[in-house]
């Protein structure tokens, strides 16, 4: 399961906001002060049971003590969902849900329907009525008995086939949990059986043999909890919790002194306990001048080191070393039999190392959701695309949250992949009080969205990596999405920017100078068309201009229904009729959306459109299949520009 979204009621800065968090890659940008590393603490509080002080509560805020301060959604997967069979349990649940209140208490939830499996009910009600209607049987039918009857007492005397109809009508009428008197009528039939087995003709034992079974498997079915419950359970053993992983954890050097070894950091002595070497004794080996425990430090050391690194990392041949000298620990990195400084590396990669020490003493069994407070510091501009580039193709946690103050360290899908965090302002003055933008997205070009979302912090935006130009924030919402889905990875080796539409012809050369690697993407219209003439107009060379098939948008490339829910979401908040879902060419659904809702008296945003469209969960696929090999082409012929 990942994290899909957050309700925060009360927790600081934040009144009452909900986030969405389904990205395995989550940056969140905003002006100093705004809230960001308490976003992240409000997360991480879910991870005990302590109550909330008074001075994480929200200000002029007086709860009681069930008030749900946090509120995290889960989304199943497909495996998780079908766990639920081995719970006796059918249904569609979603979403699994935790809150805790102020008092510290918990609160767990399964969002979609759970019923027991009738499967065995239906089976017992068949083979009681075969066995009813057998003529050769009412014999045995019509005898009276009391399994376990007292003697000498005048007890109520049943016979089999009134016991077997009293099952079976209760089994036709009966609700989600069976009434008792069923359970214990199903025993009654069994203990009989079981105090006079000879009681049946041999020649009709088989079916006998059968009922009894099924009565036994009925009664255990039945007799366990409400699957739902059970599969809450299993829920609560499969959440990945949200872990911080601090500054002192992350970084890693060359060389540590002995003066340096009086307060080591965090992140050597993670690496260390993987080690399985006391620091202290290190230290009086030194001291002793015990150059034989030294080396056997290294031996012990290493070989646990490469251990631990084999078993958890992909990159099996990448891992550090630790040499014990006399006056130092020194860090190597061991890849191909190569050895190299630590700080030579990718800091990508350095990070990692740390990560991977940092996770591996914390022994997950689920891989939990990582969280990092100001992922850019220490780092240069280059080295945050690095640590950013390793942060998409991992594969240790479920998903990375992270805070950031430079436009280095945004991840690659910078439509769906960025929450702006921001003051809620009153005449100019700050009330104490944010809120969290889903999308910092709006109906204008460029990059003046990002540069407000990120607040003061920056006055000019340069891509870090590869970039793709498209028209409008539409395409930065929705094509790393659709890219994604043609192409079936969970990353992209480019980010997508918007500007095209609204740039003049006389400044479009300047975004030759927003990335190290530029190509421009234009819609398969006459809109596209006259964007292309701009762009090569303005002495850009056409080998780098991309267009959409003929005739289309980028939302011609989403699935039919999905766009139309898309446009109905938007109708439905204003007050409207939906619209019908019908067969529309490609080329021809937008402007057809358009012309409905105008109809209507309401003017659709291509933004909104994009941001209901983008907001739908991550494991529901938004690519019209029709379209994948046109995408699927596009995407590759755009990589060999790049490359």
């Amino acid at each position: 399961m990942v994290p899909n979204k957050v309700t925060i009621k009360g927790f600081k800065r934040f009144k009452n906001i909900n986030v969405s968090l389904d990205r395995q890659l989550l940056a969140l940008v905003g002006a100093n002060e705004a809230g960001k590393s308490s976003f992240l603490e409000a997360l991480v509080s879910i991870e005990n049971n302590k109550p909330y002080t008074a001075t994480e509560l929200t200000k002029d805020l007086e709860p009681s003590a069930s008030h749900q301060v946090v509120t995290v959604l889960y989304l199943l997967n497909k495996t998780e969902i079908a766990e639920l069979k081995q719970f006796n349990g059918v249904g569609t649940p979603r979403f699994f849900q935790i809150s805790k209140d102020v008092s510290g208490k918990f609160t767990y939830e399964i969002i979609g329907n759970i019923t027991r499996d009738t499967t065995m009910r239906t089976r017992l009600s068949k083979t009681i009525l075969n066995i009813l209607k057998k003529k050769s049987l009412q014999k045995a039918l019509d005898r009276n008995f009391i399994p376990n009857a007292i003697p000498n007492t005048k007890l109520p005397e049943t016979s089999l086939g009134e016991l077997l109809k009293k099952i079976e009508g209760g089994l036709s009428k009966a609700p989600d949990n069976l009434p008792q008197e069923i359970l214990q009528n199903s025993q009654k039939i069994i203990d009989f059986f079981d105090e006079d087995p000879k009681y049946i003709n041999k020649l009709n034992t088989p079916i006998f043999d059968e009922l009894i079974g099924l009565l036994e498997k009925f009664i255990d079915v039945e007799s366990e909890q409400h699957p739902k419950t059970l599969f809450l359970k299993f829920c609560q053993e499969r959440r990945p919790v949200f872990t911080i992983f601090s500054s002192e954890q992350r970084f890693l050097k060359n060389i540590y002194p002995l003066a340096e070894l009086k307060t080591p950091s965090k992140a050597l002595l993670n690496l260390l306990l993987i080690a399985k070497v006391e620091l202290q004794e290190y230290l009086k080996a030194i001291q002793k001048k015990d150059y034989p425990k030294l080396s056997q430090f290294n031996d012990l050391a290493n070989s646990n080191l490469k251990e631990t690194f084999s078993a958890a990392w992909c990159q099996s041949d990448v891992y550090p070393r630790l040499s014990f000298d006399s006056d130092s620990i020194k860090i190597n990195i061991v890849s191909s039999n190569n050895y190299t400084w630590v700080s030579s590396r990718s800091d990508g990669l350095k990070q990692f190392i740390a990560l991977m020490a940092f996770l591996s003493l914390r022994n997950h069994e689920i891989p939990p959701v990582l969280m990092i407070d100001e992922a850019e510091i220490h780092l240069h501009y280059a080295a945050q695309a690095d640590l950013i580039q390793e942060f998409e193709s991992q594969k240790l946690v479920n998903s990375i949250i992270y805070t950031t103050h430079s436009a280095g360290c945004l991840p690659s899908d910078l439509g769906t992949g960025i929450r702006g965090v921001e003051q809620v302002m009153k005449e100019g003055k700050d009330t104490g009080y944010s809120t969290i933008r889903n999308s910092i997205w709006k109906n204008t070009g460029g990059f003046s969205p990002i540069l407000l979302a990120m607040g003061a912090n920056i006055i000019a935006f340069t891509l870090a990596r590869k970039a793709i130009i498209a028209e409008g924030p539409s395409e930065t919402i929705l094509l790393p999405r659709l890219f994604r889905e043609a192409i079936q990875k969970d990353y992209l080796d480019f980010q997508v920017a918007p500007g095209i539409a609204t740039i003049s012809p006389d400044k479009a050369l300047t975004f030759e100078l927003e990335a190290a690697k530029v190509v421009y993407l234009v819609d398969g219209d006459k809109g596209g068309a006259d964007n292309r003439r701009k762009l090569k107009s303005a002495g850009i060379s056409e080998s780098k201009i991309f267009q959409l098939y003929k005739d289309c948008s980028l939302e011609d490339y989403v699935e039919a229904q999905v766009l139309f829910d898309a446009v109905n979401e938007e109708l439905k908040k204003s007050g409207k009729k939906e619209i019908l879902t019908k067969e529309i060419p490609h080329g021809e659904r937008l402007e057809y959306l358009s012309s409905e809702s105008r109809k209507q008296g309401v003017e659709i945003s291509k933004v909104r459109i994009s941001e209901n469209i983008a907001k739908r969960p991550s494991d529901e696929l938004i690519l019209d299949h029709e379209m994948k090999e046109s995408l699927q082409l596009l995407y590759h012929n755009i990589l060999s520009e790049l490359n």
